[in-house]
């Protein structure tokens, strides 16, 4: 304005001023901020003239800007940085935090001996802590430093290993959660340091599902290009490799840092929002032993009365310090529900990284009889039936795990078995592991011969102890295209787990539950696979009878009750295998004859291979206590009757074929009910002539068959006569009681019998006569002396040789 020449202007402009400054309407010191010198001579503000002031100013720009501090690099910033180090590794306590925080702010200060960066100690400062984590006193000391400092000297130490594609030290993400936890920094100004993005980890983890479902479904194929040698080889090298991929993934290491710090509010928040994107973060092993570690925290105290600690077998080291717990532990049923069980659900089938949590799992499960049912089915369902599938061969937890198992009802362990079953087809990593189990129990059984069976069966129970179910569906697979390889297989599973058992039980059904073709393309021949499964079914339960039987014949008795003739011969081989009841189609003359005496006789005719005490009670005790012996008979002779009626039948002799099928059936069915079952059960369960003809619809002379066996339990002469070598007792009945209602010549029984026939059958016969001819058979009127001689004369010829040659 001066220089324009316009003087009146200035004038006025430079009164205004000092009219503003001498009413102290602006500070002084806003004026000689924003205001020109010589505006401010003029105005009377400055007493000096502008050249003076202008000559002061660059005077002080140079000593400040451009004059260089005369130190010895190599002497006294050294050594401030050195006093650094001794400062904050001089084990600071609360008495002398104070004091140290005063040396450590003088040592960053121009005024005193060392200029030190303050962000080079504000790296020294986290670095101490790094180590020292335990030591809060070293938080008073970040509160002197600016927050959005410690965040980006933070986060150039996360950059620092992105960039060199290395993992971070489990100690930053140790360091950074617990600033997180005293709300010194938050996630939200940690996130951006971090790689990767969370995007990057979602998009990451759907092409790491996709490629393990395809790899699981190529594994074991032969491919001429490929350049690796071993699928097997291969499946470990892309293990580590993913274990690699995540261990530089500092979002799961923050989480793992978060949880070991007992932030475990953001910690678990972050892995239930990686799993709501379908993202499962406990595939990175120390983040999943991390969530175990937290459930070792709650469930310390509850597994105290169970642990072996108590009796002081060991103790303790005194030099090593315990580890400091992060969460309280739970003392309730309640508490356990509430807060355990969800992180269970959590871990799944990662619970196989931890087998001492799973062991203290199953020691508690067990008693914890205050537990809702619904909850422990869950576990097993959800953790311990995964876990087993991608668990090292651990034959203890198998058996603690069958331990929990069997103590439910059998339909409730096959929806177990079932829910793992689904499991194999939904979880990626599980596909892979079964096509692994599939490659590898084929090959076992390629080397299974007769004469290898104990070492060829401890490698395949090597791998059944952990997928059960894929071996043994394998094996079954197999077993239906080579009935040659069934009774090493038999003889192979007296190695398996009672777990394992069970487990074969639930899928030899599920074969035969599969919707194939049961009858060849001729409609006379059973398929190959169903006459291999009944094979199977039979040398199976015949060796080992223990095993659960009772699902096996509710499965034939539902199928048998939809009009599946086929499901027949798996019935006929378990009475024959296991119950030693020959099916009377191709016998010799000295079986014939031996069949008409004694149950002494009859049992040594037969081939001796067939007799086993051991298996046939099972089956009786089975049919019986079930209560489906009964049942069996009822549809077996309905559909005798139905097969008649039969139009898909394209010819006659396929009708007769499958008519001698259920004859035959039920006859060995009727023959083993004879000779082993209590007869006072028997009698029990039977209802009237009338109810079997009218309300069962069940043939005439077939329901004379069935009531026979009560008319001779209840005759005082017939019921004297032994059954067999395997009966059962007879109940309440003995020789000396009068007779029963069953009794042939009870009036009751006569008139129940007029009533069910109409008086068709008594035409030129009474029902005396009639019921004696159904209440007898053939042999209780011969008797076959040569036969008895003959065995008499083969049993002294085997006394003599034992004499002459002894042992």
């Amino acid at each position: 304005m001066r220089d324009q020449g316009n003087g009146k202007e200035w004038a006025n402009m430079c009164a205004l001023v000092g009219e503003i400054h001498s009413r102290a309407l602006v500070p002084p010191a806003t004026l000689k901020s924003v205001l020109e010198l010589e505006i401010l001579h003029e105005a009377g503000i400055s007493s000096e003239p502008t050249a003076t002031i202008m000559k002061k100013v660059v005077r002080i720009n140079t000593r400040n800007l451009y004059t260089q501090n005369k130190f010895n690099l190599l002497k006294e910033e050294s050594e401030g940085f050195a006093k650094v180090l001794c400062l904050l590794h001089s084990d600071i306590t609360c008495e002398t935090l104070q004091a140290s925080k005063q040396n450590l702010l003088s040592l960053i200060g121009t005024t005193w001996y060392f200029d030190l960066d303050p962000n080079r100690v504000l790296d020294l400062v986290l670095d101490a802590y790094e180590v020292h984590y335990t030591n809060e006193c070293f938080m008073e000391l970040l509160t002197e430093f600016k927050v959005d400092g410690i965040a980006h000297v933070l986060g150039f130490k996360f950059q620092f290993y992105a960039r060199q594609n290395i993992p971070a030290p489990r100690s930053l993400f140790r360091l950074a959660a617990t600033l997180i936890q005293h709300d010194l920094l938050t996630l939200a100004v940690v996130y951006p340091h971090l790689s990767p993005t969370k995007d990057a980890v979602v998009a990451a983890a759907t092409q790491d599902r996709l490629d393990v479902v395809q790899h699981a479904k190529s594994y074991g194929k032969v491919n001429l290009n490929a350049k690796k040698p071993d699928d097997e080889h291969a499946t470990a090298a892309a293990a580590d490799t993913s274990q690699d991929k995540h261990a530089t993934n500092q979002l799961y290491g923050l989480i793992v840092g978060l949880l070991e710090v007992g932030a475990t509010g953001p910690g678990f928040a972050l892995i239930e929002w990686f799993t709501a994107q379908n993202v499962d973060p406990l595939q990175y092993k120390p983040l999943a032993l991390q969530v175990c570690q937290f459930v070792h925290d709650l469930i310390d105290d509850m597994y105290a009365p169970l642990s072996l600690r108590s009796l002081r077998f060991a103790s303790p080291s005194p030099d090593i310090p315990r580890r400091r717990r992060v969460v309280p532990s739970v003392q309730t049923v309640d508490a356990f529900v509430a807060q355990v069980v969800p992180k269970l659900h959590l871990i799944g089938a990662h619970l196989h990284h931890d087998q001492f949590l799973w062991t203290k799992l199953l020691r508690m499960l067990s008693p914890l009889d205050r537990l809702p049912p619904d909850t422990v089915e869950s576990l097993i369902r959800m953790c311990f039936l995964p876990a087993l599938s991608v668990h090292t061969c651990c034959p203890h937890l198998v058996y603690q795990t069958w331990d929990l198992v069997k103590a439910y009802s059998v339909d409730t362990r096959y929806k177990f078995y079932l829910h793992w079953q689904t499991q194999y087809n939904t979880v990626p990593f599980l596909q892979l592991k079964q096509a692994e189990t599939v490659q590898l129990t084929r090959k076992i059984m390629r080397r299974l011969t007769a004469d290898k069976t104990k070492p060829t069966g401890r490698l395949l129970t090597h791998v059944a102890h952990a997928n059960p179910l894929v071996a043994f569906t394998t094996m079954l697979q197999q077993l239906q295209s080579y009935e040659n390889l069934i009774q090493p297989v038999v003889e192979c599973l007296k190695y398996m787990s009672p777990l394992g058992m069970d487990v074969l039980s639930f899928v030899l059904i599920s074969e035969l539950s599969r919707p194939r073709k049961t009858f060849k393309a001729d409609g006379h021949n059973v398929s190959l696979w169903l006459s291999s499964l009944a094979q199977f079914a039979g040398s199976f339960y015949r060796k080992y009878p223990t095993v659960e039987l009772g699902a096996l014949l509710s499965f034939l008795f539902r199928r048998l009750s939809a009009w599946e003739s086929g499901e027949l011969i798996v019935l006929s081989e378990l009475l024959t295998k296991m119950g030693s009841c020959l099916a009377l189609e191709d016998i010799s003359t000295t079986q014939l004859e031996a069949l008409a005496g004694g149950p002494t006789l009859g049992f040594e005719s037969p081939d001796p291979k067939l007799n086993n005490k051991r298996a046939i009670p099972c089956l009786r005790n089975t049919l019986v206590k079930q209560n489906l012996a009964w049942p069996l008979c009822l549809v077996i002779g309905q559909m005798r009757s139905q097969i008649e009626f039969n139009t898909s039948a394209q010819h006659l002799k396929l009708v007769g074929a499958s008519y001698d099928t259920a004859q035959r059936t039920l006859n060995q069915l009727l023959a083993f009910l004879s000779a082993c079952a209590d007869p006072a059960t028997y009698v029990a369960a039977l209802p009237s002539v009338t109810e079997l003809v009218r309300d069962f619809h069940v043939p005439d002379e077939l329901a004379m068959v069935l009531v026979r066996p009560a008319m001779r339990a209840h005759d005082p002469l017939l019921r004297k006569v032994t059954r067999s070598v395997h009966a059962g007792g007879s109940g309440n009945l003995s020789p000396d009681d009068p007779p029963g209602r069953w009794f042939m010549y009870d009036p009751n029984l006569l008139a129940d019998v007029g009533r069910a026939f109409d008086g068709s059958p008594f035409v030129g016969m009474t029902k005396d006569l009639f019921t004696t001819f159904w209440g007898l058979t053939l042999y209780d009127i011969y008797v076959p002396h040569a036969q008895y001689n003959a065995e008499i004369q083969k049993a002294k010829t085997d006394l003599k040789l034992v004499a002459t040659n002894p042992v």
